[in-house]
């Protein structure tokens, strides 16, 4: 069990991921940031849903690329288990 570096609760579970911080579209130009995440299975859907939920207004007609990037993160939530990335910083 480690603690969740966001909510400090034990988790058997804490996920690393990178995820879309900042995907701007402005019709002819597009700028994003990336951003890495450590966190519980709970806290790290949460981020993803607020990240997607300001990517899907800023991204506007690529936001498809948010969804399905975050998407996909968000079903390897569920997994048990520590994230690879976690597992070699425990070693």
């Amino acid at each position: 069990m480690i603690a969740c570096p966001q909510c400090g609760q034990p988790s058997d579970s804490i996920k690393a991921y990178t995820m879309m911080s900042m995907l701007l579209f402005l019709w002819v130009f597009a700028s994003w940031r990336t951003k890495r995440v450590v966190a519980c299975a709970p806290c790290m859907r949460k981020e993803l849903l607020v990240s997607t939920a300001i990517n899907t207004v800023a991204a506007n007609l690529i936001s498809p690329i948010v969804w399905l990037w975050h998407g996909v993160l968000f079903g390897m939530t569920f997994g048990q288990g520590h994230s690879e990335e976690v597992q070699r910083l425990i070693r």
